[in-house]
Parts: C-alpha cells; sequence; structure tokens
C-alpha cells in the first residue's frame, strides 16, 4: 500500500507533538515525584523546629510553588520551546509532500528531497491530531498531522506503522 499526502506544518503541531511526546516519559514523573517529596521533607524538618501551625503553613505554601512551577512549565516553557525549534526547523516549513510505501517514508519539500527506510525508525506515537516517528527512544523526528489525511490514509498509516516499527516510545 502507498500513501501519498501532502502538508504544510505549524507551529502548533509542534506545540502538540511536544506534549505527546512529553506525555509519558517516565524521566518527568519521577523527576517531579522527587521534587514533591524533598519538599515534604523539607516542610517536615523545618515543622519539627517551629510551631505546629507553621509547619502546615510551609506545607501549602510548597505544594503551590510546585503545582505552581510544573504548572507554568507545560503552559509557558514547553510550547515556547516547542515553536522555537519548528522555527529553527526551515526545512519543514512551507509544503511538504509525504510517500509512505513498503520501502520507508519519503519526504519532498523545496529544501529536501529525503527518504526514510523503516529500519531507521525505532518507534512511534499517536493522538487524536498527529503522528510522531522516533528515530531514538528519546527525540522524535517527523510529524505527520492528521488533518492533512483522510481517514483511509491515516487508517493505511497506523497499518503501515504497526507492522514495521514497534508503537510507544
Amino acid at each position: 500500500m502507498q500513501i501519498d499526502f501532502t502538508c504544510s506544518l505549524i507551529a502548533e503541531d509542534f506545540v502538540e507533538a511536544y506534549r505527546l511526546h512529553m506525555k509519558s516519559r517516565p524521566q518527568r514523573t519521577s523527576a517531579g515525584l522527587t521534587l514533591f517529596l524533598c519538599g515534604l521533607l523539607f516542610v517536615w524538618v523545618v515543622s519539627k523546629f517551629s510551631t505546629e501551625e507553621a509547619g502546615f503553613t510551609l506545607l501549602a505554601i510548597a505544594c503551590g510553588l510546585l503545582g505552581a512551577l510544573l504548572l507554568c512549565y507545560s503552559l509557558i516553557y514547553s510550547p515556547r520551546f516547542a515553536r522555537q525549534a519548528y522555527a529553527h526547523n526551515k526545512s519543514m516549513h512551507g509544503l511538504i509532500r509525504v510517500l509512505v510505501d513498503d520501502a520507508g517514508i519519503q519526504l519532498h519539500t523545496d529544501y529536501m528531497n529525503l527518504l526514510q527506510p523503516w529500519a531507521h525508525f525505532v518507534s512511534w506515537k499517536e493522538n487524536r491530531n498527529l503522528f510522531l516517528l522516533y528515530e531514538s527512544g528519546l527525540v522524535f523526528s517527523l510529524v505527520f498531522p492528521k488533518r492533512c489525511m483522510d481517514e483511509a490514509s491515516i487508517e493505511g498509516l497506523r497499518g503501515i506503522l504497526t507492522s514495521k516499527v514497534s508503537p510507544g516510545a
């Protein structure tokens, strides 16, 4: 089966790709849990040397600050970083023609003609709006928005990815 579609990537595609990429990263979860536990330990130590009421106040402040930091990261820093990544990736601006077949994925733009065989990809992910393909376990390399494909192309791409590349990253 061959799938052929043309698309233009926008900055918001990269924002969503970064959100999907970070969604299930165990490092992020363990780092957040470690920060939270260190904050609780700090508050517990301080509360032992002060009044009980001050300890609960410090606990509330620490939890609020941690929540605010995680919220700022996910709503401000991460989207800003994704938009910068899109702005610096000039080869993906403009119209991209994508051909997917048993040999691999071909990309044709004004800047490049690229054939990537299936052996280069280690995994893939999808959500309701896009597909991500990974060449390593840490960094995604291709973003395919579903808005550029019809339902048959989406199902076909999902089938090819399932047979050629391991799901999940």
